[in-house]
């Protein structure tokens, strides 16, 4: 627009010179200007009636940090003087040329987790002097779910493998240095129906002789229940904080899933969601921890205390632990080192603490 109010305002300063000066020939610059806008003008408004622009939504859910795929398919948009596709969210419009029909994808960069509604595409219709532009969109919006990133889980001071030691604590509740959890003795604990992804040797074939529906054994780690991972979104010390610790608990729910499987409680549940052998579970509880927000309340500690073997991540500053006494099975994942406690790994930017003397065991009031 600032283009074309100069141009026009040129295209009168030439025409007042010319009449003022008595030359003749200073009105053919401002009579050509002045012809070149109007003409323009009438280009860019039939061009912008005839084009459609119809979003085309990528997948449902990205990770955190992931590149958004989002289409525009133009149609019926004939000869054009020039046109990009064009979106908030990208990092630079994609070129779409005089003739733009057709499917034209855009990367966005959509930030932080959670439940985003994106504004559709548009097409932007400019003349090749760049004097003029016109805008094509459509109404309404696309939603998409960002999840948080999985990262790796790392030993502190390079003391071995962090996910080994993460796994070994969560199997023997040792400490977890140099401990496998693979070699665990495992136990049955019953017949469920067949869930697809099941190893064949995990098949309950006495069962399928008999009745000829397929049937699984039910696993579980050494008679115990699974560990319990309690994400703590009470009085966060900041967004970011917020952040560091659904991304903390989102990468030790995988590392478990993946080893055997763990429970989930999050802020203010009444139940922990259920992580099972081979990752069952795992796309419920990842799309819930992207939609965290800071809670009212703490955990309730009469669901820790149930559980044998607690890790508790913490977004807060200074993290509440709850009044039970889980021996040498605790663990509290926090962005801050606390007296008492040695760093057994870190994740995501917060360290995973457990008692420093063997055995002692935690017990702070809430």
């Amino acid at each position: 627009m600032r283009a074309r109010t100069a141009t026009l305002l040129l295209a009168v300063v030439f025409v007042l010179a010319g009449a003022a000066f008595g030359s003749a020939s200073l009105y053919v610059p401002g009579v050509a200007l002045a012809l070149l806008v109007g003409s323009l003008g009438l280009w860019m408004r039939a061009a912008s009636r005839r084009p459609r622009v119809e979003p085309v939504p990528g997948p449902w859910s990205i990770t955190e940090g992931s590149l958004y795929p989002l289409g525009a398919r133009i149609t019926g948009s004939g000869l054009l003087p020039g046109s990009s596709i064009e979106h908030p969210l990208a990092d630079q419009p994609v070129q779409s040329g005089a003739r733009p029909s057709g499917l034209h994808t855009l990367e966005l960069r959509i930030g932080r987790r959670g439940r985003h509604l994106l504004e559709p595409p548009a097409l932007l219709i400019s003349d090749p002097f760049g004097l003029q532009r016109r805008r094509v969109s459509v109404e309404g919006a696309i939603p998409v779910l960002v999840l948080p990133r999985v990262e790796p889980v790392l030993a502190p001071s390079g003391e071995g493998d962090g996910a080994d030691r993460l796994c070994g604590f969560a199997a023997h509740g040792s400490g977890g240095a140099g401990l496998d959890p693979r070699g665990v003795e495992f136990e049955v604990e019953g017949v469920r129906p067949y869930q697809e992804g099941t190893p064949a040797s995990r098949i309950h074939w006495p069962t399928v002789a008999r009745s000829g529906e397929l049937v699984e054994r039910r696993l579980i780690s050494g008679g115990e229940s699974p560990p319990l991972i309690v994400l703590d979104a009470f009085d966060p010390a900041s967004p970011e904080a917020l952040d560091r610790a659904v991304r903390a608990t989102a990468s030790i729910c995988a590392h478990l899933g993946r080893e055997g499987g763990c429970a989930l409680l999050l802020p203010e549940g009444s139940h922990p969601l259920r992580i099972g052998a081979g990752m069952r579970g795992w796309r419920e509880a990842h799309a819930k921890l992207a939609l965290v927000e800071p809670c009212r309340r703490p955990p309730a500690a009469a669901t820790i205390r149930a559980a044998e073997t607690v890790f508790l991540v913490s977004a807060s500053a200074s993290p509440r632990i709850p009044a039970v006494r889980v021996a040498d099975r605790f663990c509290l994942i926090s962005g801050e080192p606390i007296a008492g406690m040695r760093t057994l790994f870190s994740v995501a930017g917060c360290r995973g603490q457990t008692p420093a003397g063997r055995g002692a065991g935690v017990r702070v009031a809430a």
